[in-house]
Order: structure tokens, then C-alpha cells, then sequence
């Protein structure tokens, strides 16, 4: 491989390819410019040219996918611009499902298109395309491979909001990727909501074979096992079939920081790999590596070939065949091929996160392990000196055993630094309590696989209920780590960074781990104390954002909402969460200033269309108590669903005196009206909505300020007003 040495630092090959083909794949133009004229001016030629081809090819890799996505028979281009009934064909390609009875299917299923025919035409329409189905509850889980006629609904994932400022213009309010994003990038247009299905018959292939030997593997690991929480939980880590995770496990995973156990990371392929590296240790040298590789393969196409679990697949392959012939290359070198490769094939993962968390996490740690590496003499020098005796012993095997748990506490701080830009950016989280999760649960995790093979084992030898114990009882110490965590760690406030404060902080931290200053070495720690004091930035700056109010109706909600921010006094509140659009705005307006909990939901009354996006809305922010203003005979079914979707949380009436806090609502003739009034602060508002025929009109009445009145009318896309 290419060398090239600057200044201070090594800069091989395979590292410029890969920021060549990111900057390409993300097709940031003038990212691309940057890049491109400091290498003509400041880096060598070679270096320059081959960061140039790396964009090259990212860009035209990132064009191919789009035409490949915009091809004529793509069902894109053949559908009304509207959401209408149809009868469709397709063929489900989704990995995450299994014949193995008690484990859910996931909520969306990834399936491939082959006709429709929409509500009134006779003729049925070829055309291709991957589409994610929701899946009627009342209907049989679909299994992998199943050819399938349904009938349904195409629905437009289209869950935009638009602010209209001050001076009447129209803007995006989300600046974060949406729910069509997201599916665009899987190569998904819309989404279709199944009320009947009628399965035709199963195709076989290679995969189908895979996915029945993983789904013999999962039945024989479950026998005897009757906890449904643990049956769940080990389909999800072992083999990421997620769909059973309840809603309250989901929060307190996401609250622990260890969600990244139940989705197959490249830290299971690891785990796996070293221990079938031993099993498999009867193999000739090339043989066992090569095998190494093909069983790796095996299991990350059958968990559903993720970004994290393919990168580490990649990794292994390439070591493997590279010890096979007598060979090595820097774990850098190889994670930076394993992004080119990667965002080749799919660019759109330049913007996924779990792509993002993978790689540079895994970077930040493979750097501070080569530094270690590098600096270890250093550290044993002082024995080296000792003459041979007990003590020096003593002394080493002391030495040894705090250096483990000491680069076990550092891996977890710099996977936790790698990780939280990226988790405040896209997710307002900044959990530090997921350090004492992770250092806790690493040895747990470890022996989970060797508990799997031993359950195995004693399924052949007749002691498949012992196995179950042992099975159930490592779960149930994975579960009470992850439930303390969460108990005993809050969120930390902070505000929603730009993004050149995170890309400025990421750059400050992998020169903090990977920077050779070896004549200035106090550089390096100031460096990472720089990154540190970025981050402290972010949450003392909390205490400056100014108090805030959001107002909306529209999109596929039937009413309005509002909500309330006041960060400095750590107050949130909220009015009614009238549809997924409508959650998405309100998780975007607290992440922005830094709010960490939702103290009260206030409900104009106790319906179905007041709380269709409460689910959404409790996966992102932990939820105090519902307050509404009665709780009638036609509050039944409503009042059902919080207690499915809000498990917990109480509930009170306008008539318990703990129902009020820093709002009230009061009922108007056509409408009705929300007070809020913070005692210890200025910022008091009160809101009067009138329904219309065309709409909702909103007074907003401010102290010492004149009256606000503004019209929404009914749309398709949800319309927000936000005053500071």
C-alpha cells in the first residue's frame, strides 16, 4: 500500500480514498471545493489526485444509485402523487422475520414490488422497487421469501413541517433528515398500510436457506425457555430480530445508552469471531481463517447485513486474508477501505447514523489502541529496572490487572465521546451514564456467545432445561444493569450543536487519539481538552436559550398542538400529539434548546386524535404526567391506548389538584383555550384556538405585548408558528 508522510503524522492511501469517496457520496459541494484546493495547494500531488478520484468515484457511485432508484419501471413514477387504495403483488425480502413462535415481527417490513392495481382499474401494472409494508396485527407474521397479494393503502411518508415566520415565508422547521429521507435511502417511495393479505406460495434461495438454519439455531437456543422478555431480548442480540422489545424496555435501553446491543453491531461480530476462531482451531491455517470468514458472512446476511455488522465483517475478511498470505495492514487502513467500500455501494449511508457511530467510534478506538501500543515500553520501563524478585511480580501482575480495567474505563469514555456528537445532533441525547452501562455489561456481553454454544451443547446432551436457566439468568443480569443505569443516570442538557461544531469537534478528538506529538506530547492533551470543552460548551449554554412557543395544525392530524419551552428552568409542556408529523416537530423544537424531559402533556379532551403520535413521542423524551380536562364515557377507548402507549404515566382530570402545574386548559364555545403561566418567569402566554370551517384560528395573548392572531387552515402538510 501507498505511504505518504506530512509533517507530524502519517497519511496513508487507503485514509484519503475513504474522505474522497464520504465527500462524494455526501455531494456537499463546497466541502468537495475545500477538500479538493487543499490538497492542490497543501498536499502532494499523488495525495491530491487521490483524493480527487475518491470524490470522483463517491459522486458517480451516488448518481448510480439515484438513477437506479429513479428507473423507469420504478412504482415511483407510476402512482398518482396521492395516497390511494390498491391490490399489489410483492415478495417479502425482510431478514428481521422467523418462523420461531413468540418473536414479533418488526412494525415496518421490507418487501420488493412486482404489480399493482390501483382501486377502480382491472389491469394489473408491472413495475419494481422496494416497498415497506405495515402489516395488519390481525394477520400471520410474514416469513421470509412468501410471495404475496394484498390489498391496501399507499400512504406518502411525507411528514414535513413549514414554518411561516414573521414575514410570511415558507421554510423547512426540521432541519434533521425525515421519516421519506430515511426511507428514500433503502430505495422505499412510500409506504403501504396492508388490511388484507393472501399468501400465494415461497421462493427459494440461497438466503431462504440461511435464513431457516438461523431461525434452527434460534429455536434450539429458546427451548424450554418461558420468560417472553428473555426470548425476545436474545433474538434481538444475537440475531437483531428487534420487534419484540417492548416500549418500556425500548426507553430504558435508549436511557442506559445500550440500545446498541439489540441491533447486530460490529461488537457481536467481533465477540463471535474470536470465539469461532478457537472452535475452529483443528482447520489448517488458511482454511481456518477463509472458514472464519464465510461463517462471519453467514451471519451478518442472515441479522440483516447492517452498515456496523458489514463493516466489521469486511475488517475480519481482509485481516483474514491478509495473515492467509503472510501479510498486514493498519486496522485504520482497513476501516477506511471498509467505508469505501461500503459507501460504493450505497451512498445514501453517508448520512445514516448507525454508519456514522460504526466508523468513528471504531476509529477513535483503533487510534488510542495503536497509541497505547506504541507507548507501552514506557509504562513497563520502571519494572524493567527492578531486579528479579516476588515484589517485581507482585508488582507486574498488579500492573497488569489495573491496565486491563483501565483501557476497559478509557475504551468506554472514547466510545462515549465518539458517540455523543453524533447522538446530539440527530437524537438530542447526551447520556454519560452509558459508561458505567458499557464497562458493566462488557463482561456480560463476552460470555453471552459462550452461553449460547453451551445451551447448544446441553440441548444434545439432554440438559436443555439447565441451559434455559443459564440462558434466562445471563439475560436477567443484562436486564438489571440496563434498568439501574437508566434509574440512576438522567439525561444531560444540552443544546442541538451546529454542524460545524460537531465535524470542529470530531476533528479535535481524532487528533486528540491519533496526533504522534512526540516532541510536544502535552499538544495531544490539549487538543482532547479543546474537544472536552466543546462539549461542556453545549451544555452550559442551556442556561442561555430563550424561553419559547410553538404552535401548529395541519398535515394528517385532526387538531392543533402546541408546546412550551422555558430551557434555563428545565420546563417543557405540551398540547396534544395529534399525529407523527405533529411529534416530530415537537422533538425537534425541545432538542433545540437543550430539553431533556416533557413534565406535562395536556389534552384538550381525552380522544383518540389527541394522542395518535404519543408513542413517538415517548421513545424520544421521558414523560411526567397526562392532564386532562375530564375523563367522560367517550374517553374509554383513548384512555386504553394511553395506558398501552404510556405505560406509567398517570393520568390526572382538571378536577384532581395535582392536575395543574405551569398551564391550565379552559373551554371556549368553538374551540378551546391553553394558559401558561410560569410564576417564576415572565414568559406567560395564553392561547385561544376557534375551529372554523376552513380551519383553526389562534389568539395568542402576550403580557405587556399586543394580541397575536393568525389563521391555519387545513392542509397536508403540518404548518408551525414559533415565537421566542
Amino acid at each position: 500500500m501507498m505511504k505518504f508522510s506530512l509533517p507530524n503524522c502519517n497519511l496513508r492511501a487507503e485514509t484519503v480514498l475513504a474522505a474522497g469517496v464520504a465527500l462524494g457520496s455526501a455531494a456537499v459541494a463546497w466541502l468537495i471545493a475545500v477538500a479538493v484546493l487543499a490538497s492542490m495547494f497543501f498536499l502532494r500531488r499523488a495525495v491530491a489526485l487521490l483524493l480527487l478520484a475518491g470524490v470522483l468515484a463517491g459522486a458517480l457511485s451516488a448518481e448510480m444509485r439515484q438513477w437506479r432508484f429513479l428507473s423507469p419501471d420504478h412504482y415511483r413514477w407510476l402512482l398518482p402523487e396521492r395516497e390511494c387504495r390498491a391490490e399489489i403483488q410483492l415478495r417479502v425480502n425482510d431478514r428481521r422475520l422467523t418462523t420461531v413462535p413468540g418473536i414479533a415481527a418488526p412494525t415496518l417490513i421490507e418487501t420488493e414490488l412486482a404489480g399493482f392495481r390501483l382501486s377502480g382499474e382491472t389491469r394489473i401494472t408491472p413495475c419494481s422497487g422496494t416497498l415497506y409494508c405495515r402489516w395488519p396485527a390481525e394477520a400471520e407474521p410474514p416469513h421470509f421469501g412468501e410471495l404475496v397479494t394484498a390489498s391496501g393503502e399507499f400512504e406518502l411518508p411525507a411528514d414535513a413541517v413549514l414554518n411561516r415566520g414573521n414575514s410570511g415565508a415558507w421554510k423547512p422547521y426540521i432541519e434533521r433528515r425525515s421519516f421519506a429521507d430515511f426511507l428514500a435511502g433503502r430505495g422505499s417511495a412510500r409506504l403501504f398500510d396492508i388490511s388484507s393479505v393472501t399468501v400465494l406460495g415461497k421462493s427459494s434461495g440461497w438466503m431462504e436457506l440461511l435464513c431457516r438454519w438461523r431461525d434452527g439455531l434460534l429455536a434450539a437456543l429458546l427451548e424450554d425457555v418461558d420468560n417472553d422478555k428473555v426470548r425476545n431480548w436474545a433474538a434481538a442480540l444475537f440475531f437483531g430480530l428487534s420487534g419484540g422489545i417492548s416500549g418500556s424496555d425500548r426507553v430504558s435501553l435508549i436511557e442506559s445508552g445500550t440500545i446498541h446491543l439489540f441491533s447486530v453491531s460490529g461488537m457481536h461480530v467481533a465477540v463471535l469471531a474470536s470465539l469461532l476462531l478457537r472452535l475452529l482451531f483443528f482447520l489448517p491455517f488458511a482454511w481456518r481463517y477463509r472458514g472464519l470468514s464465510l461463517v462471519v458472512f453467514c451471519y451478518v446476511m442472515t441479522t440483516g447485513a447492517g452498515a456496523p455488522s458489514l463493516r466489521a465483517f469486511f475488517m475480519i475478511a481482509l485481516w483474514g486474508e491478509l495473515r492467509c498470505r503472510l501479510r498486514w495492514m493498519p486496522p485504520v487502513s482497513a476501516l477506511a477501505l471498509a467505508a469505501s467500500v461500503l459507501l460504493l455501494w450505497n451512498p445514501a449511508l453517508i448520512y445514516e447514523v448507525g454508519f456514522l457511530y460504526s466508523f468513528l467510534i471504531t476509529g477513535l478506538l483503533l487510534l488510542l489502541a495503536e497509541r497505547c501500543r506504541v507507548e507501552r515500553p514506557l509504562w513497563r520501563e520502571r519494572f524493567e529496572c527492578m531486579a528479579p524478585s516476588s515484589l517485581r511480580e507482585s508488582l507486574e501482575r498488579r500492573f497488569l490487572r489495573n491496565r486491563k480495567w483501565a483501557l476497559a474505563l478509557g475504551g468506554c469514555i472514547v466510545a462515549f465521546l465518539g458517540g455523543v456528537g453524533i447522538s446530539l445532533f440527530s437524537q438530542g441525547l447526551v447520556l454519560p451514564g452509558s459508561i458505567a452501562a458499557n464497562v458493566l455489561l462488557l463482561p456480560l456481553v463476552a460470555l453471552l456467545y459462550p452461553v449460547f454454544l453451551m445451551k447448544i451443547i446441553c440441548n444434545f446432551c439432554g440438559l436443555a432445561p439447565f441451559g434455559a436457566w443459564l440462558l434466562s439468568f445471563s439475560f436477567e443480569a443484562v436486564h438489571t444493569v440496563v434498568f439501574l443505569t437508566a434509574e440512576c443516570f438522567s439525561r444531560l442538557p444540552a443544546i442541538r450543536p451546529g454542524l460545524y461544531e460537531v465535524i470542529g469537534f470530531y476533528l479535535l478528538l481524532l487528533a486528540a487519539c491519533g496526533g504522534r506529538f512526540r516532541r510536544h506530547r502535552r499538544l495531544s492533551w490539549i487538543v482532547g481538552g479543546a474537544a472536552l470543552l466543546l462539549l461542556i460548551s453545549w451544555h452550559l449554554r442551556v442556561k442561555w436559550e430563550p424561553p419559547a412557543l410553538l404552535c401548529g395544525y395541519g398535515g394528517r392530524g385532526e387538531t392543533v398542538m402546541a408546546a412550551v419551552a422555558e430551557p434555563a428552568a428545565g420546563i417543557a409542556v405540551a398540547v396534544n400529539v395529534p399525529g407523527y408529523d405533529a411529534a416530530s416537530a415537537y422533538v425537534e423544537f425541545f432538542r433545540r434548546r437543550g430539553i431533556t424531559r416533557i413534565e406535562t402533556l395536556y389534552l384538550s379532551r381525552l380522544r383518540m386524535d389527541n394522542i395518535v403520535g404519543i408513542a413517538a413521542l415517548r421513545r424520544n423524551f421521558p414523560l411526567g404526567r397526562i392532564v386532562v380536562p375530564e375523563i367522560d364515557r367517550g374517553a374509554r377507548r383513548a384512555l386504553e391506548r394511553l395506558h398501552e402507549e404510556a405505560p406509567g404515566v398517570p393520568v390526572f382530570a382538571g378536577t384532581d389538584p395535582e392536575a395543574y402545574g405551569a398551564g391550565r386548559i379552559l373551554p371556549e364555545k368553538a374551540g378551546f383555550a391553553f394558559e401558561y403561566f410560569n410564576r417564576g418567569s415572565t414568559f406567560n402566554r395564553k392561547l385561544i384556538w376557534t375551529k372554523h370551517d376552513s380551519g383553526w384560528s389562534l389568539q395568542l395573548e402576550r403580557a405587556g405585548e399586543a394580541t397575536l392572531r393568525r389563521d391555519f387552515a387545513y392542509a397536508n402538510v403540518l404548518e408551525v408558528f414559533c415565537d421566542e
